[in-house]
């Protein structure tokens, strides 16, 4: 029988809609003391409710994690209330959202992280900008600090402690992102991690991405967590997770050949699959019908269209982006892209 994006299915425990997912975009609209979600990021989540599966906005772990300003962490009261509003209003609309855990690492820039110095694996140099609603530019060059094996520890206490208050705050699940630029990408990486302790690159980079995993698990379950990873990690998964140990493995980047993921399914059967790229209906069709992947998760689209699992399931024509930098505004350029019905009118 062919699979179809717009199938419903299951991932786990939890009824997808449709085999479409969307991917951590940040959206950077956390005004309320500068990292805590507003009104329009309820209304921007609820018009997107009827995806199959929603991974949020990237949720910083700790307040010197933040790569970009108006983002939110999830490490307080009033935090995990508004983020728990959120998704509620998307359980009603029987939507399901998991949290993307995240850490910026030595991207962290301190004049959003209340001047606290980036830290990354191995203590090297920053050079990162960054540009404010108003234009205004801040300039981050500095020697990253290097973390000390106590400090790991803190931070994968962070990661717990996250995903815990994720659970509170009414996420169905979480995703840790080794995928974007950021701390536990930088560990995979021999130009970021040149340690010489249990965490090093050349004797168990993948060390720390184990012990996250089990913290998560421990508090969510494993019909509840996901990772996102690049597709030079592929080669890693297997000292990463077990078959069964987590719901699914979102890959993110474009794959030279899609053969090894066939031999990495065998080994690890009961774990969903998701493909993170460019929309082209043709390619997600064969990856779909091949059992290569499970879901399918659309970059791009989903910022300038709310309705995009309707469209697509309908055959409806889509609008692209026009120029308007997603970081940027209030409502402009966030919730004023109306969905095709309205549209219409």
């Amino acid at each position: 029988m062919k699979r179809k994006i717009e199938d419903t299915t299951y991932l786990k425990s939890h009824e997808l809609l449709n085999r479409m997912v969307m991917p951590p975009m940040e959206r950077a609209r956390a005004f309320k003391d500068g990292d805590t979600p507003v009104a329009i990021m309820d209304t921007y989540y609820r018009q997107r409710a009827k995806t199959g599966l929603i991974i949020s906005e990237p949720i910083y772990v700790s307040d010197n994690s933040r790569i970009n300003m108006h983002t939110s962490y999830i490490n307080k009261k009033a935090q995990i209330n508004a983020w728990r509003k959120i998704n509620q209003n998307i359980e009603d609309d029987l939507g399901v959202i998991f949290a993307c855990l995240a850490h910026g690492g030595s991207y962290a820039h301190p004049e959003f992280n209340k001047g606290k110095k980036a830290s990354s694996p191995s203590g090297i140099f920053t050079d990162t900008e960054k540009v404010n609603f108003d234009g205004e530019k801040f300039i981050h060059k500095d020697i990253a600090k290097e973390l000390s094996t106590f400090e790991i520890e803190d931070i994968i206490a962070d990661y717990e402690q996250a995903s815990q208050n994720a659970f509170d705050a009414m996420f169905h699940g979480v995703q840790i992102d080794f995928a974007s630029h950021g701390l536990l990408n930088e560990f995979l990486d021999p130009n970021y991690n040149n340690r010489d302790d249990d965490y090093a690159f050349n004797r168990n980079h993948s060390l720390i991405a184990e012990n996250i995993i089990k913290k998560v698990v421990d508090v969510y379950g494993r019909d509840s967590v996901s990772i996102r990873v690049r597709p030079e990690h592929l080669s890693i998964l297997k000292s990463i997770i077990t078959d069964n140990a987590i719901a699914m493995v979102q890959i993110d980047g474009e794959l030279k050949s899609f053969d090894a993921i066939s031999e990495i399914r065998a080994q690890l059967p009961n774990i969903s699959f998701c493909y993170e790229g460019e929309l082209d209906h043709k390619l997600y069709a064969s990856l779909l019908n091949d059992r290569k992947f499970d879901l399918i998760a659309i970059k791009d689209y989903f910022v300038t269209n709310p309705d995009l699992a309707a469209r697509i399931r309908k055959g409806l024509p889509l609008t692209s982006l026009d120029g308007r930098n997603p970081l940027e505004g209030k409502e402009d350029g966030y919730i004023d892209y109306p969905d095709f019905r309205l549209k219409a009118m």
